[in-house]
């Protein structure tokens, strides 16, 4: 039987990697901008000017930001939602676990679906219990 104190940890877990996710193609995206000679003036043309991998390493950054959001969002709710109904369910661990999978990019076209529908499920199960 998994704990509480697991699953929540699990959730905790998925947020903090995707964070890192970001912020290492953060760095990425920040070294090909300083190679292209970035102007702080007009950043979104200079980041559509981008090519090769700094183009790849903006895309990423823009995309791992915006999962960030959702993933954040729907651990907030479960776990704000464990706490006021007193209880939390092994599947939203499992879905956290699924997100992160479903983050590898030699996955990513087929699996994107999937993830989006473990963060929808994640927000349904803060309803549930």
């Amino acid at each position: 039987m998994v704990s509480a104190e697991q699953v929540l940890n699990t959730q905790l877990a998925a947020v903090f990697i995707t964070f890192l996710l970001w912020f290492c193609t953060l760095g990425l995206m920040r070294s090909a901008q300083k190679r292209a000679g970035y102007d702080n003036k007009n950043p979104r043309s200079n980041n559509d000017a981008l090519e090769g991998w700094g183009a790849r390493a903006h895309a990423a950054n823009a995309n791992t930001l915006e999962a960030l959001v959702f993933i954040t969002s729907a651990t907030a709710m479960n776990i704000f939602g464990a706490r006021k109904y007193g209880g939390v369910a092994t599947a939203t661990m499992a879905f956290s676990i699924i997100f992160i999978v479903c983050r590898v990019d030699a996955f990513r076209t087929g699996i994107w679906v999937l993830s989006m529908i473990s963060v929808l499920a994640l927000f349904i199960m803060s309803f549930i219990h």
